[in-house]
């Protein structure tokens, strides 16, 4: 094999690792962050912890419906948040917030999404600074 060849067959498995959507284990690292949800007339904002820690706001036209704090932690391929509101009904796809014991996650790496359900989903904001130790939701960009 000549050295020319190296950096073509280099390019090749990284070219294909992209186009087959590899796979990233949940961790830490890749879960902290700022997340947003759009729906039912408003926003939620969800801001996940390194300490381990989450804190949700839920905003229609500026007034707060509900504010919320829990912990959370990686379970297999997705996130546990315990005491955590959750702002839609699954089955009637309504705004009816509802303190549950604990909310079970997937996590989508390839677009940065925890799913609580089909229609009930946060994606995560990108952000100089994330806010995921200091407590707050960081500076998001349109």
């Amino acid at each position: 094999m000549s050295r020319r060849s190296l950096p073509c067959m280099a390019t090749v498995l990284v070219l294909l690792c992209a186009m087959s959507g590899c796979y990233y284990p949940l961790n830490e690292d890749n879960l902290v962050g700022h997340y947003k949800g759009v729906y039912a007339g408003g926003v939620e904002d969800l801001v996940i912890r390194r300490d381990g820690t989450f804190s949700q706001t839920f905003r229609k036209a500026e007034a707060v419906e509900y504010s919320n704090s829990g912990t959370w932690e990686i379970r297999g391929d997705g996130v546990v948040l315990r005491r955590f509101v959750r702002a839609m009904h699954h089955a009637r796809l309504e705004f009816d917030p509802q303190l549950v014991d604990e909310e079970k996650a997937a996590w989508d790496d390839m677009a940065q999404v925890l799913i609580l359900s089909p229609d009930y989903w946060l994606t995560r904001q990108p952000s100089a600074g994330n806010g995921a130790d200091s407590g707050s939701p960081g500076t998001t960009h349109p």
